[in-house]
């Protein structure tokens, strides 16, 4: 009886790992920016943030686990890149106030559509990009 209980302990746990590992699949930097995302070697406008978004829309589509991930090795780069490509607002910076309303305006339009590609639409996917969407918050 306890070597049926040892068993079925390694059993549960080779398919409990198994099933995290199949999770980790993610797309290289090539096939990113052979979908279409901007290239992240030169700053990003606008409107090549709104088209990174736009392919990791349909990326997300076609494969749930594959959207670029903060601390993976092969996709980090991109996470970053949309991260830092959000517009800011600097309060102290009085000169360029309408710009930065501009820039504010585009944040608004941005981020919840970020949000909402990274917060899921399962506890499977919440779990998986829990760090992605803590970090855009």
């Amino acid at each position: 009886m306890k070597i049926i209980i040892i068993l079925i302990s390694v059993f549960l746990t080779l398919n409990l790992c198994s099933c995290q590992y199949g999770q980790t699949k993610t797309k290289t930097g090539i096939d990113y920016s052979e979908s279409g995302i901007p290239n992240i070697g030169k700053d990003w406008s606008g409107e090549d943030l709104q088209k990174a978004l736009t392919v990791l829309k349909g990326i997300k589509k076609l494969d749930t686990f594959s959207l670029p991930r903060l601390n993976d090795g092969r996709t980090s780069a991109i996470f970053k890149k949309i991260m830092n490509s959000l517009p800011t607002v600097n309060t102290s910076d009085t000169t360029n106030i309408f710009e930065q309303f501009d820039n504010m305006e585009s944040f608004n339009k941005v981020l919840p559509d970020l949000f909402v590609l990274y917060a899921g639409a399962s506890e499977k996917e919440n779990k998986f990009y829990s760090k992605e969407a803590i970090e855009i918050l």
